[in-house]
């Protein structure tokens, strides 16, 4: 006899070996496609989310299987800083990762996607995993089965880049994807736009068509040994946005056989195939080799993830675009900024208090990424004089980088996908734009316009004359930040030599400032100068 507090160590079989990856490979001047396959076998958990949450399920007193925080000691387990978002969007403040539950994130993710979940109307929920092993985790799909007193009413899918990125797509499990699945073999069916960057092998563009046979039981009514473990199927193909639809890519995950967790079906896992769980990021290296080196396949740069519809709309959407931007975004988790970037940022907040005091203007910074609070600097009544949408923060250390506020804003434009925007040009251009100098330039100031003609083409050195208004906030912490620039551009470029690796042209970090030279030179009316050291500001 089972607890009803079971758990079912699923096998799944994820099959794309029915897949087919249809993706644009540059020889010569011939756009083609290259068709792929290929299939493997993996190891998941289906778990109650409840049991899981409250150790019910942990083997071993937590060193088989636990949860909670990862452990290189312990032989299986799931660590909820690995789920969802590590930030409640409905609190003001970060909380620790470790005391917010999956659950709580996930009704959480509910209600922001728009879901009215009153307390306690959802029951039990099923979470198809990946566990960690040995405090190694790569999770490339996690399922979550929701279910009320009626039966499975959501499921959500949250996907995990190689990056570390997050994204999640909630699905309803109503009457409508019943209907358009009729007729597939599957219980439900949807079809979403794509908005999450998981393949450098493809754009963001398109469309997943989603079909799911999920389980018809929630977790509490599996109550004995005669009950039929849950075996979920998921078909996702990715369609082009052309008219008609061309498919780019199907994968499908089938679970072939399930059996409950138990100590013994978890050793007998590790003893019979020890890696199962490690191969999963390895055979994605080997796929992407053969696409890319094999199979003629350009790569994309990766983007930024989408943000806030209402804030993405400040900033030019650029190459490589969500198929709709104005959906709410489905980001959970965006990359933590660099040291370099921090530091690029640290210095424009010291610039934005001196300058904004000094002028009375007000400045606000507004991020798109929806668990970044926006910033003021000043203290002007009404609304800011001029407001800087940003996507990363790296936005920061290419104003840092850029000569003059009008090359910067001009990097901005030839970006493939621009990573911020201001409200006012002109107040930009006014208030990054230096003061007249009374003393002569120092020798950190020297170093640093010296870097700057490193990082940019000779064509861009003649606005390299004044001091950058940035110099002066930190020391020697420009001339840091710029060395670091400039080797990291050094070793990214050199690394893609080294490879062999092809990027989508126009994707290259390393021409985005010759494509600035270009730009300007073919188009004189936006022609910028770099302000002398008598110029003056008009505030």
């Amino acid at each position: 006899m089972l607890s009803p507090l079971v758990a079912a160590s699923l096998f799944s079989y994820v099959a794309l070996s029915s897949s087919t990856l249809a993706a644009p490979v540059r020889l010569g001047d011939t756009p083609t496609t290259s068709p792929h396959k290929f299939n493997y076998r993996t190891k998941s958990m289906m778990l109650s989310l409840r049991d899981l949450e409250a150790a019910n399920l942990d083997l071993g007193h937590g060193r088989l299987f636990g949860y909670g925080t990862h452990s290189a000691l312990r032989v299986s387990g799931i660590s909820p800083e690995n789920y969802l978002t590590r930030v409640r969007p409905d609190v003001s403040t970060e909380m620790s990762i470790d005391k917010v539950k999956i659950e709580t994130r996930l009704i959480d993710l509910l209600r922001a996607s728009g879901e009215t979940i009153a307390t306690g109307c959802i029951g039990d929920i099923w979470m198809l995993t990946i566990p960690a092993y040995f405090g190694v985790e790569m999770n490339p799909l996690t399922m979550y089965f929701c279910y009320d007193q009626n039966g499975p009413v959501l499921a959500v899918l949250e996907i995990h880049n190689t990056m570390a990125e997050r994204h999640s797509h909630v699905l309803r499990m109503n009457h409508e994807s019943r209907e358009r699945a009729m007729g597939s073999g599957f219980d439900y069916a949807w079809v979403f736009p794509k908005q999450f960057h998981v393949s450098p092998f493809s754009p963001r563009d398109g469309f997943y068509e989603c079909h799911l046979n999920a389980p018809t039981s929630a977790p509490s009514e599996i109550t004995s040994d005669s009950s039929p473990l849950p075996l979920p199927f998921v078909r996702l193909r990715l369609l082009t946005s052309d008219n008609p639809p061309q498919v780019r890519l199907i994968a499908t995950q089938r679970t072939i056989a399930a059996r409950p967790l138990t100590s013994i079906s978890l050793l007998s896992t590790v003893a019979t195939e020890p890696f199962a769980w490690l191969l999963t990021f390895a055979r994605i290296l080997y796929q992407a080799y053969v696409l890319h080196y094999l199979r003629r396949l350009d790569v994309y740069m990766r983007p930024e993830p989408h943000g806030l519809p209402s804030r993405e709309s400040h900033i030019t959407l650029g190459d490589n675009q969500v198929q709709d931007p104005n959906l709410p975004s489905g980001g959970l988790l965006w990359l933590a900024p660099s040291g370099v970037n921090c530091m690029a940022r640290t210095l424009l907040e010291r610039f934005l208090h001196r300058r904004t005091h000094d002028t009375n203007l007000k400045v606000e910074l507004v991020p798109t990424n929806p668990f970044e609070k926006s910033k003021i600097f000043g203290r002007g009544v009404g609304d800011p004089d001029l407001t800087i949408y940003y996507r990363s923060w790296e936005a920061f250390a290419f104003i840092l980088e850029a000569p003059t506020p009008q090359l910067a804003l001009a990097l901005a434009r030839v970006q493939p996908q621009p990573l911020f925007s201001v409200s006012d040009e002109g107040i930009f251009v006014q208030l990054f734009s230096p003061l007249p100098t009374a003393g002569s330039i120092t020798i950190d100031q020297r170093i640093t316009q010296f870097l700057r003609r490193k990082l940019l083409p000779a064509a861009l050195w003649d606005m390299c004359q004044s001091p950058h208004v940035l110099d002066q906030e930190g020391g020697w912490l420009a001339t840091r930040v710029l060395v670091l620039r400039l080797l990291s551009a050094i070793v990214e470029h050199g690394a893609f030599v080294l490879a062999r690796a092809r990027l989508v042209p126009g994707q290259e970090p390393w021409l985005f400032w010759k494509r600035v030279a270009e730009a300007l030179g073919q188009h004189p009316e936006r022609e910028v100068h770099c302000p002398s050291s008598s110029s003056s500001d008009s505030d």
